[in-house]
């Protein structure tokens, strides 16, 4: 609506002021539905009008998650802005990843960190990406070495 022009006869009847009343409705359905399990919400997001526009009850509509967990690494972005070379900058990058989605899954990092530097190297996923699933947060060994270690803590 910013961007539209200053002597705009009637804003509200815009194709931008109607995406927006579009949205803001969707955010109220979501708001509506943020308790219910994941598989109600998806029947919810598969009433007409809806268009169907999530098809997984665990995807948010909005990407605040996503935001919230970035948000250490852009504020400290200017401290990093002398990582050595363009491969440290990038070897930063693959660490914040794997910490924030450690987080976002309720791992401890450094104990991720453990578990991935002492099962990884042996694994030839250059040659086999598809191994790389097997050490990802979400997979049940993953989630048996974080229980295992969170009795142990």
């Amino acid at each position: 609506m910013d961007a539209l022009p200053a002597d705009i006869k009637q804003p509200e009847s815009t194709f931008p002021r109607q995406a927006i009343e579009y949205c803001e409705k969707l955010f109220e359905v979501e708001d509506e539905i943020e308790k219910l399990t994941p598989d109600k919400k998806k029947r919810q997001h598969q009433k007409e009008g809806l268009m169907k526009f999530l098809i997984d009850g665990n995807i948010t509509i909005s990407n605040n998650l996503a935001e919230n967990s970035i948000r250490p690494f852009t504020v400290g972005r200017r401290n990093w802005l002398f990582s050595g070379s363009p491969e440290g900058a990038a070897a930063s990058a693959v660490v914040y990843s794997i910490v924030e989605t450690a987080k976002a899954n309720n791992i401890n990092p450094y104990e991720y960190l453990r578990y991935i530097f002492k099962y990884l190297p042996g694994v030839r996923f250059i040659e086999e990406p598809e191994f790389l699933k097997d050490f990802m947060p979400w997979n049940p060994d993953v989630q048996a070495f974080r229980n295992k270690t969170e009795k142990r803590l």
